[in-house]
């Protein structure tokens, strides 16, 4: 029989549309800060009152921000972080990631967003009725139609006039082909079985719902129309993106409670506090440092932790043929010159923050972030002694395997970041450099705008040397799969190892859980081995909430649109 998931309220986003057929994710709380984004996911730390969910208040407006411009407003132009938050405003997805009061916030349940069901025939055959309601932005004003979502999906893989692919077009690789039978039914027929489909739907990096029109009548690079909350007003480049509330959302009308949203642009860190501190911003990460000062400063402040699913990588160029970090003893020394702990409590505070009394656990990112709990491969715990020892502080012993390695006084590289990142980041970039000099790989830091450099060249791998890479990426199986697999636009070291690419490929195939999670252990596993990145530590990070916001520490969720497509349900008292 086919597996028919529909709805009683289809209006109602926290009713479950399909949670991971197969998959069943349901996981600890995990979020995107340290990748640029000012507004996490999070969870309550201990002492912190989260707001309650009383009769809402409507009107009044959301302020927020990004650390940098989007390099392009066309969700489809640019992986960038900074466009996916600006699209994930105004454009609908099918499905959506779930999220509510009694709910783990991280986790990958997927719920109704232009779609108002979804029947799975089989492994390889998705039918989604659209919901009825679903209508684009004015100038079109009008309904969205199974020919709207062929488009979108034509226009991401790039097959359509002469639009380039999407940066991410490999997310729906496996689809063979899309049918749209009637104005309201959509068939999306893989090529092979895909036990995350769903979550992919989902995911903000993928298909953002757009009108037949864009390219013709509608210009993306310039504005936004799509079907989602919030309608695109105005962008200011180095200023702000506005946009007003959608009085005709389909899973509206009371939603979003809000009138306006804005994102600014804020470049610098300090800049962004003081903003949050004066009233300014409704909300921004907090340092421990000024998790103090906002604590003396603001009355009623909300604090809400963000435990890690975001992941920090040293990644190594392609392009340098016999260069040293093709040996694995020379990977595995840079992975043991770093003092991680130390790492996390320079990146993060998490001293400081133990003795504000606030819970901060020193746990490392392996090969996939520690906020995924039961998929992820503990260093600390989990691994073979020979594994854990790759990640242990050992200095003298990174040495005598450079020296092993024919490098004993070491080589001079490239360090390659970027400057518009916030968090973790920048110190994590510092100290990893700091550590490999340590042991005599001479680093020459080259500081690169995000737009410009960083997101074009370094990301897409066309750097030499050393590069600091920092991910926000989906369920486990996609992150194996965006950055090992050969062809993502996120395998920053074009990685192509066949060995791993069967390991992931099975992965992504498998619709079982408990048997696809073993699989995602083995992975991490085999990386282990190979070091074919090395995990740098992320820590908890913290955002504060202004005393009036309603709703914040509820309704959150993980991925590239966090920043934004959870607002819908935030108010002020």
């Amino acid at each position: 029989m086919p597996e028919v998931r529909r709805l009683s309220r289809p209006v109602t986003r926290r009713r479950m549309l399909t949670s991971m057929g197969a998959t069943g994710l349901g996981l600890a709380s995990a979020a995107l800060i340290g990748c640029g984004a000012i507004a996490p996911s999070a969870s309550v730390p201990a002492g912190a009152k989260p707001a309650g969910s009383a009769v809402p208040n409507r009107g009044g407006g959301w302020r927020t921000g990004i650390a940098t411009d989007p390099p392009s407003l066309d969700p489809y132009a640019s992986i960038s972080l900074s466009t996916k938050v600006a699209a994930a405003a105004a454009y609908s997805r099918l499905l959506a990631y779930e999220a509510g009061p009694d709910l783990p916030k991280v986790n990958f349940n997927t719920v109704p967003d232009a779609a108002q069901s979804l029947e799975v025939r089989d492994a390889k055959t998705y039918v989604l009725t659209l919901n009825p309601k679903a209508k684009f932005h004015a100038p079109i004003s009008r309904a969205l139609t199974a020919d709207d979502v062929r488009f979108s999906f034509s226009r991401f893989m790039g097959t359509i006039g002469t639009v380039a692919p999407a940066g991410d077009a490999q997310l729906l690789s496996s689809v063979d082909k899309i049918e749209a039978p009637d104005p309201r039914t959509v068939i999306f027929r893989l090529k092979e079985p895909y036990g995350a489909f769903a979550q992919v739907l989902a995911d903000a990096r993928g298909l953002q719902l757009m009108p037949v029109e864009t390219g013709r009548t509608l210009d993306p690079t310039r504005t936004m129309i799509g079907t989602g909350p919030w309608m695109f007003r105005d962008y200011k480049p180095g200023k702000a993106l506005t946009y007003v509330r959608n009085p005709d959302w389909h899973l509206g009308p009371e939603r979003p409670y809000l009138d306006t949203l804005e994102i600014a642009i804020i470049h610098d860190a300090q800049t962004a506090t003081s903003e949050f501190l004066s009233g300014a911003l409704d909300t921004t990460a907090l340092t421990a440092a000024e998790i103090k000062r906002a604590q003396g400063a603001l009355k009623g402040v909300q604090l809400v932790r963000d435990d890690v699913a975001s992941i920090q990588n040293i990644t190594f160029s392609s392009l340098d043929t016999n260069a040293p970090w093709k040996d694995v003893r020379v990977r595995r020394a840079i992975s043991m010159s770093l003092d991680r702990d130390a790492m996390l409590d320079a990146a993060f505070g998490l001293k400081e923050l133990k003795g504000l009394g606030i819970d901060a656990p020193y746990k490392w990112n392996g090969f996939l972030p520690w906020g995924l709990g039961e998929y992820w491969l503990d260093p600390k715990a989990a691994m073979t002694p020979a594994q854990q020892g790759a990640f242990k502080y050992a200095p003298a012993e990174a040495a005598k395997l450079l020296d092993a390695a024919g490098f004993k006084d070491g080589f001079p590289a490239e360090w390659h970041f970027t400057s518009g990142y916030r968090g973790g980041y920048p110190a994590n970039s510092d100290f990893a450099a700091k550590s490999m000099r340590a042991i005599k790989i001479n680093l020459k830091s080259v500081v690169e705008d995000y737009a410009s450099v960083f997101i074009t060249q370094t990301f897409a791998g066309n750097f030499h040397g050393l590069g600091s890479i920092a991910y926000a990426l989906g369920e486990p199986g996609n992150y194996l799969a965006s950055l090992y697999l050969p062809g993502s636009p996120r395998n920053t070291g074009k990685i192509d190892d066949p060995k791993l690419t069967d390991m992931i490929t099975r992965i992504q195939a498998n619709p079982d859980r408990e048997s696809r999670r073993a699989q995602i252990l083995d992975a991490q596993r085999y990386l282990a081995d190979n070091m074919l990145n090395v995990p740098l530590p992320n820590g908890p990070t913290f955002a504060g909430y202004q005393p009036g916001a309603r709703n914040v520490a509820d309704f959150q969720s993980q991925g590239y649109s966090a920043a934004v497509d959870q607002a819908y349900q935030w108010w002020k008292a």
